[in-house]
């Protein structure tokens, strides 16, 4: 069997949420078939990075960072480059989401391996999807992931209006629009949570969980001598952004009323200057790193104060891995199997937040209860292996339908 896995979110290095599932997929798809990748790359250090997944694959063709994106804009001013991205707001029919990986060399390359002879042509997330000629013969299965017209509304309802909310507006719309219209697409698609499962249909739709690695026993729970909490993640995705500030202006203030040694960690790569801003060196903690395990190692939980976003959440499925206990937002929790004061602990405002953060430094019993149970649930459910099982099955079932089909 012979797939095409087409991806806009290069596998490599897997140090954040999109380019793990990527790998995950890749690894996947390449233990039941032959695979051809071609990946984007945002940087000279990821063209160099995808050798890592070289041995899964027949062949590897990479899309440069000067061929989309930022890059299609070359030296021009960033002022430039934001303002001429707005603009593409204005297209009456496409997302400037989409817009954004349009790249004229990639449509040539995809174009010209469709010519040959696929079984399965894999996209990772709609832009993926949109590379692919009119005319296919192959088996098509898109990884969707999440629906992002969703995230589209959150951040639109929790920013307020901008100069820009037209246009937003605008893009929400044809986002939505599109991504409830590719059920009528004879496709088979994925996504992650079981709340755009369900927007999608269970009966048109595959639900592939995210997942975490998951320790072979459980570790132990933590002693919280120190008031210290984590929050993970990549710090230049918006939704990450506005969390810690959020976290830090309303709910930290809370805390620290009762307990003044409270300390905030915000550990993740490529924080923007508002969160390099953040850090005090006393009461919050900037790493800037993408390392994350030792200080998930000293909380005493890990927050997650979302307020807008899509899928389902790595932070939340790392920190119940580690036998961390989780405070988290319904938007944090979301589309993830877990019950609230069994799994983690549920809170929406800022002085419900800072109460939960301080009933789980407070009660061991209930850090103990917390951790356990997280626990458990994420290795029945979430384990990596049991996931890329199940995009096997897909694979191998849709290749005995589509053969079936043909005889």
């Amino acid at each position: 069997m012979r797939t095409l896995f087409i991806t806009t979110t290069c596998p490599c290095p897997p140090d954040f949420g999109g380019s793990m599932r990527t790998y995950h997929m890749l690894k996947a798809v390449s233990a039941v078939s032959r695979v051809t990748l071609v990946s984007y790359t945002a940087s000279a250090r990821q063209v160099e990075d995808i050798d890592v997944v070289r041995s899964w694959c027949e062949e590897v063709h990479v899309v440069p960072p000067h061929v989309w994106g930022e890059g299609k804009f070359g030296r021009l001013p960033r002022v430039v480059v934001r303002a001429m991205t707005a603009m593409e707001c204005l297209d009456p029919r496409e997302p400037s989401y989409l817009r954004w990986y349009r790249s004229a060399e990639a449509e040539a390359l995809v174009a010209r391996l469709c010519r040959r002879q696929f079984d399965l042509v894999w996209a990772e997330r709609m832009p993926a999807l949109r590379l692919l000629p009119n005319k296919l013969r192959a088996r098509v299965f898109l990884d969707k992931e999440d629906l992002d017209y969703r995230k589209m509304s959150y951040r639109i309802r929790r920013v307020g209006p901008t100069l820009l909310s037209p246009l937003e507006a605008l893009d929400y719309f044809k986002m939505r629009r599109m991504e409830l219209g590719i059920t009528r697409l004879p496709y088979g698609i994925g996504v992650c949570s079981t709340v755009d499962w369900e927007i999608l249909g269970r009966s048109r739709a595959e639900l592939i969980p995210n997942g975490v690695d998951v320790p072979a026993t459980a570790p132990p729970p933590p002693d919280c001598d120190v008031p210290v909490f984590v929050f993970t993640g990549l710090m230049s995705y918006a939704p990450n952004d506005d969390a810690v500030r959020y976290f830090v202006r309303r709910i930290l203030p809370l805390i620290r009323r009762e307990l003044p040694e409270a300390l905030f960690i915000i550990a993740g790569r490529d924080p923007t200057g508002e969160v390099r801003r953040l850090h005090d060196g006393c009461h919050v903690i900037v790493t800037g790193s993408p390392s994350v395990g030792p200080h998930l190692a000293r909380a005493c939980a890990v927050v997650v104060p979302l307020r807008f976003g899509g899928g389902t959440k790595y932070k939340v499925l790392e920190g119940l891995a580690q036998c961390k206990p989780v405070v988290s937002t319904s938007i944090g929790s979301e589309g993830i199997e877990i019950e609230p004061d069994r799994h983690y602990l549920l809170a929406d405002e800022p002085e419900a937040f800072a109460r939960a953060c301080i009933r789980v430094f407070r009660d061991a019993a209930l850090r103990r209860r917390l951790a356990s149970a997280g626990y458990e649930r994420v290795s029945e459910r979430y384990r990596w292996s049991i996931i890329e099982r199940q995009v096997q099955s897909i694979v191998l079932n849709g290749a005995e339908h589509a053969t079936a089909s043909e005889e």
